[in-house]
C-alpha cells in the first residue's frame, strides 16, 4: 500500500503516516489462537508505559526510580531546539524494531525522560505521527531527532547523542532484538526482549 497523506493539525505540517504504521504493522499487531487471523494488540497506547521497563529473575516488572534519576541537558545538531529532562533515566536502552531502524539509520538510543521535559525553540521543532499511539519529533532546520513520545501519558524517550553530559549511564535493555539484522552486534550483557516478550510484559494477548 502506499503511504497515506495526513496533515498534523497541531503542528500544521504536512506528514505521511506510512500504512504500516496505523496498528496493522506486524510489530504492534497479535495473532489468534490459530494464528489465522491479525488483530491490533488490544490497549498498546495505554499498557505501553515505557521501554525502559524490564523483568527481574521473579518475573516482576521493574521500572526506573526517582534515585536513579537526574536533570540533564542537550540540543540538537544546529542549536536551534534545547532540551531540559529534570528527570533523566540513567539507564540507556536500543530499539531494534523496524520502525525505528527506518527513522534513526540504526537502532533507536535511548533515555526514558519522563514527562518532567523541557524544549526551547519549539518554532523549529516538527512532529511525525507515527502510530495511533506515539508520534516523534525533529528538528526543522538540521532534521535531528528529538523524541519518541507517548501521546497519552505524554512520556519521552529522548535519544541520548542529544545530551551533553552522559556520565554514568549504563547500556542495559534490548528491545525487539528478533528484529536486529546481522550486520552489528553489540558486545554489552543486556536484557534482551523479543517483541513478544515485550508484549507479554505489558498484558499484550
Amino acid at each position: 500500500m502506499c503511504p497515506q497523506n495526513e496533515r498534523n493539525r497541531a503542528n500544521k505540517v504536512e506528514t505521511f503516516r506510512p500504512a504500516e504504521e496505523t496498528g496493522r504493522r506486524r510489530d504492534w499487531v497479535v495473532q489468534d489462537s490459530v494464528g489465522a487471523v491479525l488483530r491490533p494488540w488490544r490497549s498498546a497506547p495505554t499498557r505501553i508505559r515505557s521501554i525502559r521497563r524490564f523483568i527481574d529473575g521473579k518475573g516482576k516488572t521493574m521500572a526506573t526510580d526517582e534515585a536513579s534519576t537526574r536533570a540533564i541537558h542537550g540540543h540538537c545538531l544546529c542549536g536551534a531546539v534545547k532540551v531540559t529532562a529534570r528527570q533523566a533515566g540513567n539507564k540507556v536502552g536500543a530499539c531494534h524494531c523496524k520502525m525505528c531502524r527506518r527513522w534513526a539509520g540504526g537502532p533507536f538510543m535511548e533515555i526514558d525522560c519522563g514527562t518532567d521535559i523541557d524544549f526551547s525553540g519549539e518554532d523549529h521543532i516538527a512532529v511525525f505521527d507515527s502510530s495511533d499511539w506515539a508520534e516523534r519529533g525533529f528538528c526543522r532546520n538540521c532534521g535531528t531527532h528529538l523524541f519518541y513520545r507517548l501521546k497519552q501519558s505524554r512520556q519521552h524517550m529522548v535519544p541520548v547523542g542529544l545530551f551533553e553530559d552522559d556520565e554514568g549511564l549504563t547500556f542495559d535493555t534490548q528491545v525487539f532484538i528478533d528484529e536486529k539484522p546481522a550486520y552489528y552486534e553489540f558486545a554489552n550483557r543486556t536484557k534482551d526482549l523479543t517483541g513478544e516478550e515485550l508484549f507479554k510484559m505489558f498484558g499484550g494477548e
